[in-house]
């Protein structure tokens, strides 16, 4: 009998987590399971994301131990319902944003609180007929709606993007005529269509899967498994056991296979090989209790099923994989991504780091480091570069060295430091001798130790680096250490290399950015060039006349020749020459920028926003943008060369303007903030369009150098990212939301804390 009670509250320790839920220990030992679906009130969320490793979580009992279960709990139960809040929060008509879920041939369900969803008809995505909502959204982008309909019964929402795409699309139009500032407009809705049901799987969804097969010697769940899916729709066959299985394989050419891990008359992981040896191109996955999927996690994974179920079967997973399968998702193996780790050592236990685009290549040099002085087992390890024209060698990273011999530098050109640059040799000693201690005299006084790894770094094809790394016992390192440390040397090189080609592409950037603005510019200086030419023939017809100066006119119609008359002319003239000089000017600033420009001085950000719009307002105006400027006057100085800044802000509102020009509507507008902030960056610049919005799965990726969504150079927001970080701040996308904008975030420190003056 048990010793737990339904509805118990208990609490354990988090011992595995895995992609369909986690396994804790309770206080007196008792192992118990949480299914994905009661983790949070978002029933979809990966557990990771949830829970770690370690925590301790309160749970309710939802299900009793027996004899191939183990104690099932629910940690969901004890979170509460927030539906009442949510409509103490929200109404009918009120704007709402939330996150694309999943995708459903008729619409998109958006995650819009805790626990609760809506969904957005296809009809109500676009102004524009859409075939398939994936022509507009992709799961995890973020979109504003409009709440057209609350079920409250049935806990079920209804939202309309298009409704608030209207609404903004009139606020905008407000603001073009006012100036900005005006309170958005509100459109009437109209109640729509949508599946009063709220079932995701349609007959359309189970005619896009295919037919399916379930293999499963348990009567209750084949039958019970099969009715749910052919009452929706499906086109289903069963079997109990491989007997039944292996003939019906080669009838059809099955979508989905579904396949009890432990079957009576053989492994269900056979009838999953014998398909594979068939070439079915069928999706197959696994269903089986909990701890049995969790124990045979690595055969599973080995062989490469589409996904795993743990029973007792939940629908809403069946629905969600459903979904994916529908609208021609790309099923990856799956994978015990969260399994419990083993004590197999590994080089590079995690290199997630290598996709930091937010941090610069030389920051993560740092990190790969440091991981591979650990994963050595090394007390210090370091990275060295020599200057090709001065030949003096100096530490590029470093890890451990806090005790190092900052003086004993300058004598590691004398060293084997030098010979593994030079030679290309590697360095391996793990006894330091009398016979030895001359050789490594000058490193020793850098950094005491016993034994020592070296080997050599390419970069652009050159070694002009070296990684060492150190251990004050003698017999630290292995020869299997010093094939460890050619893989890091290798992930180095990797690191080096961007880090060169980022400097390379930044001076080339100036030459390419000023090709864009030529057209621009030309147009410009050429409209001030015809002003001026009017202005300076007006004075001149003005002085040439037979009644200058004032009293010898033989024509009696009035005449200005007044002294504040002219006065304005002349001024008129001068005003002009001077703003063509400094638009002329400006432009030939950007292919000036040198390496040294990178970083610098403290610089007027205000001003600096000034130049860069007036280099775009000729293209802005081309294609109808409306740049509208929100600055603080009391902005302190921010770290960085003027220039340089110019830079990304030219290439930010540039992006945004063309962006712009490829979505449909009349109002485009360009709006830019700087402001004074808390924290790390003091000072922040937002840059935000009226475009199409950016996918969420895209907000990395636009930085990646040569991605581009226009068929563009993909340079311009690399580079912008990159001249941000050399001046020590951070360029992100701050928030999208599709279809109704973008806004990008500059945040910058203070010259004071820069390296400004």
């Amino acid at each position: 009998m048990s010793r737990y009670q339904l509805g118990q509250e208990v609490e354990g320790i988090v011992e595995s987590v895995l992609p369909f839920g986690v396994f804790l220990r309770l206080g007196d030992r008792t192992k118990a399971y949480v299914r994905r679906r009661e983790l949070a009130l978002d029933p979809d969320l990966e557990p990771s994301q949830t829970v770690r490793k370690g925590d301790l979580v309160k749970a309710m009992v939802i299900g009793l131990e027996k004899p191939d279960k183990c104690l099932e709990l629910s940690r969901r139960n004890l979170l509460g319902d927030n539906w009442q809040d949510f409509l103490k929060s929200y109404r009918e008509n009120s704007v709402i944003e939330g996150c694309v879920q999943s995708l459903h041939p008729h619409g998109v369900f958006v995650r819009v609180a805790p626990g609760i969803r809506g969904f957005v008809p296809l009809n109500e995505l676009s102004e524009k007929t859409i075939a398939r909502p994936e022509e507009l959204l992709w799961v995890e982008d973020r979109v504003e709606a409009v709440i057209t309909r609350i079920d409250s019964n049935r806990k079920r929402v209804w939202l309309s993007v298009k409704t608030r795409l209207r609404q903004r699309e009139r606020a905008l139009e407000v603001f073009d005529q006012v100036g900005g500032g005006a309170d958005e407009a509100s459109d009437p809705v109209i109640t729509i269509a949508a599946p009063e049901t709220g079932e995701m799987i349609t007959p359309e969804v189970c005619a896009l899967v295919g037919p399916i097969l379930v293999v499963d010697d348990h009567t209750e769940v084949r039958d019970s498994l099969a009715a749910w899916l052919r009452q929706h729709g499906c086109e289903v066959a069963q079997a109990g056991s491989l007997a039944e299985a292996f003939p019906i394989l080669n009838q059809k050419n099955w979508g989905l296979i579904l396949v009890d891990l432990n079957l009576l008359d053989c492994d269900g992981l056979d009838l999953v090989r014998r398909a594979r040896k068939h070439e079915s191109q069928a999706c197959i996955c696994v269903m089986s209790s909990p701890d049995s999927l969790a124990e045979r996690a690595a055969e599973i994974e080995e062989i490469e099923v589409s996904q795993v179920f743990p029973k007792p079967l939940d629908l809403c997973d069946l629905e969600q994989f459903f979904l994916r399968l529908a609208n021609g998702e790309t099923i990856k193996p799956w994978r015990a991504e969260h399994k419990q780790e083993t004590d197999k050592a590994t080089v590079f236990p995690d290199l997630t780091f290598i996709e930091a685009r937010e941090e610069t290549p030389i920051q993560r040099l740092q990190t790969a480091l440091s991981w591979m002085t650990e994963s050595l087992r090394a007390q210090a390890g370091a990275i060295f570069w020599m200057n090709p024209a001065s030949q003096v060698i100096s530490s590029l990273a470093q890890v451990g060295l806090s005790s190092v011999n900052r003086a004993a530098s300058y004598g590691l050109n004398d060293s084997p430091v030098k010979d593994v640059i030079r030679e290309g040799n590697f360095v391996f000693e793990n006894r330091i001798d009398e016979k030895s201690r001359a050789r490594f005299a000058r490193l020793l006084d850098y950094f005491n130790f016993e034994s020592c790894l070296g080997v050599p770094v390419k970069s652009l094809g050159e070694v002009q680096h070296t990684a060492f790394f150190f251990h004050r016992e003698p017999d630290a390192f292995s020869r299997e250490n010093l094939r460890s440390a050619y893989v890091g040397a290798a992930l180095f090189s990797a690191l080096l290399t961007e880090d060169a080609l980022d400097r390379r592409v930044q001076l080339l950037h100036p030459i390419l950015l000023s090709g864009e603005l030529g057209a621009g510019i030309g147009h410009e200086v050429a409209n001030k060039i015809s002003g001026l030419e009017i202005q300076a023939r007006n004075l001149l017809r003005k002085i040439s006349d037979p009644g200058y100066p004032p009293g010898n006119s033989i024509d009696h119609s009035p005449k200005d020749y007044s002294k504040d008359s002219l006065k304005s002319d002349v001024t008129r003239v001068l005003d002009l020459t001077l703003d063509m000089k400094e638009t002329v000017g400006a432009f030939q600033q950007l292919s000036r920028v040198n390496q040294s420009q990178l970083s610098g001085g403290g610089c007027d950000l205000n001003l600096v926003l000034q130049r860069a719009e007036a280099l775009l307002r000729p293209i802005a105006g081309k294609d109808g943008v409306r740049i509208d400027r929100r600055y603080d006057p009391h902005l302190p100085k921010v770290a960085g060369n003027a220039i340089v800044l110019q830079q990304v802000f030219i290439n930010l509102m540039l992006n945004a303007i063309q962006q712009m020009a490829i979505k449909d509507g009349d109002h485009r507008v360009l709006a830019v903030n700087a402001s004074l902030a808390q924290g790390q960056w003091p000072i922040q610049v937002r840059f935000w369009d009226s475009g199409p919005g950016i996918h969420r799965q895209l907000w990395e990726k636009i930085f990646s150098p040569g991605f581009s969504t226009r068929g563009g150079s993909g340079l311009g927001l690399f580079i912008a990212r990159s001249f941000v970080q050399s001046l020590g701040g951070r360029l992100r996308v701050e928030e999208s939301f599709i279809p109704l904008g973008t806004t990008f975030l500059v945040e910058l420190p203070g010259a004071e804390e820069g390296t400004g003056k």
